[in-house]
């Protein structure tokens, strides 16, 4: 593995994808006690409980940190575009998130 990517060394690119994941973390984590604490009853309507909007809150946080992660890490590993790259990302998990798996149990259906 070449010790140089262009003209960054690879430990301060690395160093700063870390910092830019970890500055992305700390954002999310104010916006998501905000929804937390104050819009989470609307998520699903004045029926939904409050343990399923956090479990929902809770995931899209996750996905959005894996999205943005794997666009950055996809990003300086083929040399695009970090934008695009993170995208392609988000879109890969969404479409992961929609396929319906069948269901694998041992016993009868």
């Amino acid at each position: 593995m070449p010790e140089r990517a262009g003209a960054l060394p690879l430990a301060a690119l690395r160093q700063a994808v870390v910092e830019g994941i970890r500055h992305v973390a700390s954002y999310s984590e104010v916006e998501f006690r905000a929804l937390l604490y104050g819009r989470a009853q609307r998520i699903d309507g004045p029926g939904a409980s409050r343990p399923a909007c956090l479990r929902m809150a809770v995931a899209a946080a996750a996905l959005g940190v894996f999205a943005i992660g794997g666009g950055l890490y996809a990003s300086a590993r083929l040399d695009t575009p970090s934008g695009p790259s993170i995208v392609v990302a988000a879109l890969a998990l969404f479409i992961l998130t929609r396929i319906r798996l069948p269901k694998s149990g041992g016993g009868k259906r």
